[in-house]
């Protein structure tokens, strides 16, 4: 399902969830409250939160996400999260759950 095909950011998540859920290593995990995606290591890599895709990214790529208009910060309260990319709708989900799911890998 892609963005403006009328399927609700809950839908989009629900066909990413489901996909990563059938690879090796990858399991459902709590993250601020919300069911999230985490990888072999059990670190999260992606959730949802208040209908948008949040996803663990080095924080030099955020920055050139945001510069492209494709997200913002996460901020929990008053802190910005470093890690931790707020998606836009239009953004590359699969494309950047795919990075999220490499870089939480690596660490």
């Amino acid at each position: 399902m892609a963005y403006g095909d009328g399927v609700t950011p809950a839908e989009r998540y629900e066909e990413l969830r489901d996909e990563w859920l059938c690879r090796p290593g990858v399991d459902e995990r709590k993250m601020l409250h919300a069911p999230g995606l985490a990888a072999v290591n059990a670190k999260v890599f992606a959730f949802m939160r208040a209908g948008r895709l949040i996803l663990k990214l080095p924080r030099d790529r955020i920055d050139e996400l945001i510069t492209a208009g494709d997200a913002i910060r996460m901020r929990s309260g008053t802190r910005e999260m470093k890690e931790w990319a707020d998606l836009e709708p239009s953004a590359d989900w699969h494309g950047l759950s795919v990075e999220a799911h490499a870089f939480v890998l690596s660490r």
